[in-house]
C-alpha cells in the first residue's frame, strides 16, 4: 500500500485531482462533505454535477471515503477495503453491500481500474500502522 501516492502522483484530469492539484474550493467542500482530513488526501474524484466537490470518492492515507447526493458519507479503512468486493454498473461504483456512489459513465472504468490496482497492490502486505507512507 506504500505505493498509492506514487500511483496517483500524476493523475490530475477531468474531475480527478491528486493532493498537489486540487482547487482549494473543491478541497474544502470535499473535506466538509466526505469527512476526511485534508492532509491525508491522495486523490479525489468529483462526481458533483457542478464540480463543487460535495460528492465523490476520496482516496486517503487512512482509507476510501465517498459521498453521494442525499446520502450519508461512507468510509472503508484499508483493512476493510482489501476484503471488500468492488463492482459497478453504468453509473455507480459499489463497495460490497454499501450503497453505490455515482460516477460519470466515461469515468467508471478508469476509477474501478484504479481502485482494483490499489486493492491488488495491498493484498498480502498490509500493515495497519503503515498503510501509506507520505512522500
Amino acid at each position: 500500500m506504500d505505493g498509492i501516492r506514487n500511483l496517483c502522483k500524476d493523475m490530475c484530469f477531468n474531475r480527478v485531482y491528486n493532493w498537489n492539484c486540487i482547487p482549494k474550493m473543491i478541497l474544502s467542500n470535499s473535506v466538509n462533505s466526505l469527512g476526511f482530513d485534508e492532509d491525508k488526501l491522495v486523490l479525489f474524484y468529483d462526481s458533483s454535477a457542478l464540480e463543487t466537490g460535495r460528492t465523490g470518492i476520496a482516496i486517503c492515507d487512512d482509507g476510501i471515503y465517498w459521498k453521494d447526493i442525499s446520502k450519508s458519507p461512507g468510509k472503508l479503512s484499508w483493512d476493510r477495503f482489501l476484503n471488500t468486493e468492488i463492482y459497478h454498473d453504468d453509473h455507480y461504483i459499489y463497495f460490497g453491500d454499501d450503497e453505490g456512489i455515482f460516477a460519470f459513465r466515461r469515468d467508471i472504468e478508469l476509477l474501478v481500474e484504479l481502485l482494483t490496482t490499489i486493492k491488488n497492490s495491498g493484498k498480502g502486505d498490509i500493515k495497519a500502522d503503515r498503510i501509506i507512507k507520505v512522500f
